[in-house]
């Protein structure tokens, strides 16, 4: 916290700009007001409502025998792609991690009113600047949320009407973009 507060406002209030450090801010706030940590928060009030029970939080998943392996393109040969053991920079933007039925379990139980209610899902979902809301962007069709580290890309995403959903998990970055790929996979659906 003192490393972010020590850089300053990157940009003024009002002009949207995607920073992990606005994710680590917020997950501080949520161990100051609830006096939890973040860890036990999440627990209580998202994996376990939403029955998330392989979700992990922290360095844990260095260790998980099931480890996906990520790789870069260099010269065209896939290289591993070497990571931090310690992701604690990471707090709140990038420090969690899930198996795929997981995220299908959080993404029904936030649409389905399990965790926020409808009025707040609204407007969660409404785009702002950048077509981000919060947590999710609006691609007209579908809403998608994605998290990139180390070469490991994750997409989540639901169809406008919420009942299709495309979750695509890679270990390396692609070329053409998962974001495109899971636009062709709506399409396809349609």
């Amino acid at each position: 916290m003192r490393d972010i507060e020590a850089g300053g406002i990157y940009r003024q209030p009002g002009k949207w700009d995607y920073r992990d450090d606005n994710y680590a801010v917020m997950g501080r706030l949520i161990e100051v007001l609830t006096n939890q940590s973040l860890t036990n928060y999440l627990k209580q009030h998202i994996f376990i409502p939403a029955k998330m029970t392989h979700t992990g939080i922290g360095d844990g998943f260095f260790t998980n025998p099931n480890e996906a392996v990520s790789y870069k393109l260099s010269n065209g040969s896939l290289i591993k792609n070497p990571y931090l053991l310690d992701n604690s920079q990471l707090f709140g933007a990038g420090n969690m991690y899930m198996p795929s039925k997981d995220i299908y379990l959080f993404d029904k139980a936030l649409t389905s009113g399990k965790l926020i209610n409808q009025a707040s899902l609204t407007r969660m979902l409404q785009s702002g600047a950048g077509d981000y809301g919060f947590g999710f962007y609006d691609r007209n069709t579908f809403y998608i949320s994605r998290g990139v580290i180390y070469n490991y890309e994750t997409i989540n995403s639901f169809s406008r009407n919420r009942k299709d959903a495309v979750i695509l998990f890679s270990n390396i970055r692609s070329e053409k973009g998962n974001t495109a790929l899971t636009k062709e996979i709506y399409g396809l659906l349609q």
